[in-house]
């Protein structure tokens, strides 16, 4: 199920949410992919705060959701990340 397309899509919809709700930052992502182990990988990154000032600007982010089961709860708890 996770593997989907339409499933990734709104999993990186609710993180935009998240994020923006929470630190009032303006955020965007060209692609997201979650795969069934729980590794993400988000391209395209570019994360703006409420000046519209760049704070992030990445070409790939890649993580892991340590708790699957709490995107569910609208939480987001990640691993260790790198940043490309």
């Amino acid at each position: 199920m996770l593997a989907q397309p339409s499933v990734q899509t709104k999993v990186g919809s609710k993180v935009t949410e998240f994020l923006y709700t929470t630190y009032d930052a303006d955020i965007s992502v060209e692609k997201i992919k979650i795969s069934v182990l729980g590794k993400v990988e988000l391209k395209g990154v570019l994360i703006k705060d409420h000046h519209k000032d760049t704070l992030i600007a990445v070409e790939k982010i890649s993580s892991e959701l340590l708790k699957i089961n709490s995107l569910l709860k609208n939480k987001l708890i990640l691993g260790e990340s790198e940043l490309f």
